[in-house]
């Protein structure tokens, strides 16, 4: 492994997110240095000193010379890179760092959008497409009304899901409670009686 650069190659703030669900890690003022690792897994890594929404194994990895934990996304639980407790002298700079694996990560460039709300900062060109777009342009499905109802939804079926939590809670509770009254009979018990009832 290797320190291949300490300077990042661009004019604004970037940010650093899980590939798999787009949380957010850190950013590019907590970067400190870009790593390589040799050999036939060969993994790029961005050492920064701080995160955010990821956390730390509690199993030790050891090879060659260095021991790292991995670091996981807090979102999904994804590998997203490792944390160095252990290595060579010519790494030092990275010990104790959290070193996002590149393949696991993705980054932006933070006023990269490509789509800029109309007003002064745009050219008068570009704000007058922007505006025949939304004025004129395709509805896309799932777009406006039904957004906001799938949505609506949602929120409708995490509270009937909340409730039938409860319920199930408040039915244990009170069954362990009728357990307990003379004369109560327990479900086999119940079947028996009915069935000799019946008969």
């Amino acid at each position: 492994m290797s320190i291949t650069s300490t300077s990042l190659h661009t004019s604004g703030a970037l940010v650093f997110q899980c590939a798999a669900c787009k949380t957010i890690l850190s950013d590019s003022r907590e970067f400190v240095c870009t790593l390589t690792a040799p050999g036939p897994a060969a993994a790029n890594y961005v050492a920064v000193k701080g995160v955010c929404d990821a956390r730390v194994d509690r199993i030790a990895h050891t090879a060659e010379h260095t021991t790292h934990f991995s670091l996981c996304c807090a979102g999904c639980g994804g590998a997203v890179g490792r944390l160095y407790t252990e290595v060579p002298p010519a790494l030092a700079p990275v010990c104790n760092l959290f070193c996002l694996e590149v393949s696991s990560c993705l980054s932006y460039e933070l006023g990269s959008a490509e789509v800029r709300a109309p007003g002064g900062g745009c050219a008068p060109a570009v704000a007058q497409q922007q505006q025949q777009q939304q004025v004129g342009g395709p509805q896309l499905p799932g777009a406006g009304g039904d957004a906001t109802l799938v949505l609506e939804l949602l929120a409708r079926v995490e509270h009937l899901e909340a409730s039938l939590c409860t319920l199930q809670g408040m039915q244990v509770l009170h069954d362990a409670q009728l357990r307990t009254l003379p004369g109560y009979q327990v479900d086999g018990q119940f079947a028996e009686a009915v069935a000799a009832g019946g008969s």
